[in-house]
């Protein structure tokens, strides 16, 4: 029982820094920023479509109401019709996955 426990603290940690261990960490990784892209690619343009633009933040996404393909500023929206701020609101809580 000792030599299987010696053998298992030398191999274990072996294992988490081998080249091959770290490669497929790399090629996981890789696979799944690809995906990640791809899906926002997708929902940017589905939002596009709606005058919505989707938006990478440090914390995540975030969405923003679009006039003649430009990101709206808080004080460009605000100064919009009340007609044109709730249709454009509308929009965006429609392009948000369930």
């Amino acid at each position: 029982m000792l030599q299987l426990i010696e053998t298992l603290l030398t191999r274990i940690p072996a294992t988490f820094q081998s080249d091959d261990y770290r490669s497929r960490i790399q090629e996981l990784q890789d696979d799944f920023q690809q995906r990640e892209d791809k899906g926002f690619q997708e929902l940017a343009e589905q939002a596009r479509e709606q005058q919505i633009t989707l938006l990478r933040t440090p914390h995540g996404y975030t969405l923003g109401p679009m006039r003649d393909g430009k990101l709206l500023t808080p004080d460009q929206f605000s100064k919009l019709p009340p007609r044109s701020r709730s249709g454009s609101r509308r929009r965006s809580k429609s392009s948000m996955p369930n």
